[in-house]
């Protein structure tokens, strides 16, 4: 996801093309917290939040159902685009994947190991545990922007000013860096379950933890947008010729349930409690406060 700043570090879920706030996704039936971020730039659903996707483990997955009729109707209006409920896994086996890839240019390494096995419980429970880590390095698609001299570029009439076009001839994709961000991502789950009262009863618990780094890039800021870094940002001895920005972010994500279900005649009934957390703080570096000049810091906490 190219400049998106905040956004490019999270992956909304999205059915009928409605926007992810209303699309529910549950884990095993229970509701999934949403993301604390609210998306924005020219991303779906942008100005909302939902639940992103990236903070459940792929390897704890045993299947996803997807409901798309009458879900406003069973569930509130915030399920209007279809429900998504994702249910983990209950083996008892183990198994390992590692996977490696490449994009054909060469960037976009990938490297994804996750592991799960699990522990029957005697004859009445299980208990299953996944790991999961991620680390996706960064794309750059930012292409040439100004090839041809006499062409405009953004509104500016090249051919017209020496300067903009030896600095267009020199940088032709204007130092921007447009593609995925870098990404490491770590995740950990259990699934439990146990059986009591013959067999009538269960009681349930899981929880998943995700933590996410991640680093994207601003727009380049040119020598002939911003005209100076005070000194601040280029190596001494070299030429001022711009700077990029990073967006950097500390994801952190907490789901949980706990629950007992039974039946009683020819009722079924389940009774459960499920908390969920998110915090994402940001970071923006190689930056500076130009109302500052040369007192500037070069790193700055704008939230989370």
């Amino acid at each position: 996801m190219a400049i998106s700043d905040a956004t490019a570090h999270i992956d909304p879920s999205e059915l009928r093309n409605l926007g992810p706030y209303r699309t529910l996704v549950l884990v095993n039936g229970k509701r999934k917290n949403q993301s604390s971020q609210v998306y924005l730039n020219d991303t779906p659903g942008r100005g909302e939040v939902g639940t992103d996707m990236k903070s459940i483990p792929v390897a704890a997955i045993e299947r996803v159902e997807i409901l798309s009729d009458g879900t406003a109707a069973q569930y509130d209006p915030g399920a209007i685009a279809g429900v998504v409920n994702i249910i983990l896994k209950e083996q008892t086996s183990g198994q390992i994947n590692v996977n490696f890839g490449v994009s054909n240019l060469g960037d976009g390494e990938t490297t994804y190991i996750d592991f799960s096995t699990g522990f029957a419980l005697g004859s009445i429970g299980f208990i299953n545990l996944t790991a999961e880590y991620y680390d996706q390095g960064l794309t750059d698609r930012a292409g040439e922007f100004a090839d041809q001299v006499g062409d405009s570029l953004f509104g500016i009439a090249l051919g017209n000013d020496p300067g903009l076009d030896a600095y267009f001839k020199q940088f032709p994709d204007l130092g921007m860096t447009n593609g995925q961000p870098e990404i490491i991502k770590y995740l950990f789950m259990t699934n439990f379950g146990s059986d009591y009262a013959k067999s009538k009863g269960q009681i349930y618990c899981n929880l998943v933890y995700t933590g996410r780094d991640g680093t994207s890039f601003a727009f380049y800021r040119t020598s002939y947008w911003k005209p100076t870094d005070f000194g601040l940002l280029t190596e001494p001895g070299e030429a001022y010729v711009g700077y990029q920005s990073t967006f950097e972010s500390d994801i952190s994500y907490w789901t949980g349930s706990v629950g007992s279900r039974n039946t009683f005649g020819d009722w079924e009934t389940d009774l459960s409690l499920t908390y969920g957390s998110n915090s994402i703080d940001y970071t923006v570096n190689n930056s500076l406060n130009r109302t500052m000049g040369a007192a500037s810091p070069i790193s700055f906490k704008p939230g989370g």
